[in-house]
This record gives C-alpha cells, sequence and structure tokens, in this order.
C-alpha cells in the first residue's frame, strides 16, 4: 500500500476530518433455561408449562420432543384445545395447522411460523434453550 499524498487547498494541506467513533455499545444476550419432567408424556401427547417468562407447548412423537411457543399465530390464543397428529399441530379453534419440527404454518388461517426452542434430552428431563426473539 503506497503512501496517500495530501491536496493542497488555498496554499494548505487539506486534511479530512476523521469522525469520532460511536461509543461501542455491548449487547447482552440472555439466554435462558427451563428443565421440564416429561417421564408423564407420553407418544403423541403435549404439555403447556410456563418459565423463563415464555409459555411454550411440548410435544412428543415417538419419544422425539419438540418444544414451541404455546400461542397460535393466527388467533393469538394458547393451542388448547389441539389436536397433535405425527408431526402436525392443529389449534382446534380455527383450524390453523403447523409443522412442529421448524414451526411452518401449513395450512389457513394460520400464515406465520411458530417460534420454537432448542431441546436436549436428558433421561426423563428436557432441557429448552430459549433465545430472545
Amino acid at each position: 500500500c503506497g503512501k496517500m499524498e495530501l491536496p493542497i487547498v488555498g496554499g494548505r494541506v487539506w486534511k479530512p476530518s476523521i469522525p469520532t467513533p460511536a461509543p461501542r455499545r455491548e449487547w447482552v444476550r440472555e439466554i435462558r433455561e427451563l428443565e421440564v419432567d416429561i417421564s408423564d408424556l407420553g407418544f403423541g401427547e403435549m404439555l403447556a408449562v410456563e418459565g423463563a417468562g415464555e409459555s411454550i407447548l411440548i410435544c412428543n412423537v415417538e419419544g422425539e420432543f419438540f418444544a414451541l411457543q404455546n400461542e397460535c399465530t393466527h388467533g393469538g390464543v394458547p393451542f388448547d384445545p389441539a389436536k397433535l397428529r405425527g408431526h402436525e399441530l392443529e389449534c382446534e379453534r380455527h383450524g390453523a395447522r403447523f409443522d412442529i419440527r421448524d414451526g411452518r404454518a401449513l395450512a389457513l388461517p394460520a400464515t406465520t411460523c411458530l417460534r420454537g426452542f432448542e431441546v436436549e434430552r436428558r433421561g426423563r428431563m428436557i432441557r429448552i434453550r430459549i433465545d430472545p426473539a
């Protein structure tokens, strides 16, 4: 890289003003975890839990556990009542359906995905990681 020559303006060397950098902001990302006993949650069953400032619906599909926001994105109401058929969750209020693996909306009237949470199984407990939205 070569040396940059500064232009002469009005007999003086022109020096560009260098803005003072803005103060650095440190963002703290709060990550919360919730542990839930799933020993009584059978295949095809769901469990609504409250914790870490969230309402979460836990679904057991053949021993694989999924955790989603417990609120239909269409009606803004908890999934009570709801049906779980395989990996498909249906809100019985208006028929909105979602894929619990990734939260995708599968049927109208829902058009917005559900928020999902990372799940780690530890014996009869699961740990749900709740990242800020």
